[in-house]
């Protein structure tokens, strides 16, 4: 388990969330699986 500020998780890709507790209170735990952006190698030229 890991936590993730929703600030701090910008360029993240977060799918098939879903929220572990009923409510409607933004600091309920959510499970979700979390795609990283791809990096370019070293020196391919790319910024």
């Amino acid at each position: 388990m890991v936590e993730i500020d929703h600030i701090l998780g910008r360029g993240l890709t977060f799918s098939e969330a879903r929220v572990l507790r009923e409510g409607g209170s933004d600091h309920y735990p959510v499970r979700a699986l979390v795609s990283f952006p791809k990096e370019e190698p070293k020196g391919s030229g790319k910024p």
